[in-house]
């Protein structure tokens, strides 16, 4: 059974009855009783001209997964996601212009070298500048990043 009832707000709260047993039973003697009890469900439904914004936003923390080899001359997304990782990372690729945080760019230049070849140092993926792997975002330095998001 079910009952209505008028909410003011452009909804209707729909009242279920639902019976459960109150007087035992089972086993030979006892009957079985019916209880209603009721149970709210309410649908809510706005106005037509009303806007509902959303309460919860949701981002994805899902990090870039690198699958390039990066170098001077390399052009494409990588370079920029490869941009914000060192910038993120506080290895700034550049103190003006592009490359600042939030101006990084698709293209793997010299700054990129600098900023990604100290990125190395630091965290002992090359030994020293003089390193021909210094700057060059090669397997070694992709498969550290891809693990280190």
């Amino acid at each position: 059974m079910t009952n209505s009832v008028g909410t003011g707000y452009g909804s209707d709260a729909t009242f279920i009855t639902a019976g459960c047993d109150t007087t035992g039973g089972g086993g030979g003697g006892g009957g079985w009783g019916f209880t209603p009890h009721v149970v709210p469900v309410v649908t809510i439904t706005p106005p037509v001209n009303q806007v509902i914004s959303p309460i919860i936003s949701i981002t994805s923390n899902i990090p870039f997964i690198f699958t390039k080899v990066l170098q001077i001359g390399s052009r494409n997304k990588e370079v920029l996601e490869l941009q914000k990782y060192l910038n993120s990372h506080g290895l700034i690729i550049a103190k003006t212009g592009s490359g600042l945080p939030g101006q990084e760019t698709n293209y793997f230049g010299k700054a990129t070298k600098q900023a990604l070849g100290l990125f190395q140092l630091k965290n002992k993926i090359i030994l020293n500048k003089s390193s021909k792997s210094f700057g060059s975002f090669g397997p070694v330095t992709r498969r550290f990043v891809n693990r280190n998001h």
